[in-house]
């Protein structure tokens, strides 16, 4: 295995004491140490990859959305934005289904299902 992700809790500089989220990519050597090879902040809970793209649920300040990861390039993560999905859509990556390039599925219970399509 040649990719591990690993999610970074770390402190901001402010004097508030906020917290942001980072997404790592990791690379696990010949020499069994992990050599970091790219990082971006990343706010979002409850994330699950697909593919090369990492999506995670999260609160856009309106309502329930999800943010995009493509981590294709292990020496540069690119963030594919937000996605806002409108206050009442509660889409988890964790039981939702797909690809990148077909779109992802959502369950929503008696909602039916929501399709996301990625960036291509």
């Amino acid at each position: 295995m040649d990719k591990l992700f690993a999610f970074d809790w770390r402190k901001t500089s402010d004097e508030k004491n906020q917290y942001a989220n980072f997404a790592a990519l990791w690379r696990l050597e010949d020499d069994g140490k992990f050599r970091l090879l790219d990082e971006e902040k990343f706010d979002g809970y409850n994330a699950r990859a697909f593919g090369d793209v990492l999506l995670a649920q999260m609160y856009d300040g309106y309502g329930s959305a999800l943010a995009g990861l493509d981590f294709s390039n292990p020496a540069e993560l690119e963030s594919l934005g937000i996605y806002s999905l409108g206050g009442w859509l509660w889409a988890d990556p964790t039981h939702a289904d797909g690809t990148p390039a077909d779109g992802i599925w959502f369950p929503l219970g008696n909602y039916g299902v929501l399709k996301v399509e990625l960036p291509k």
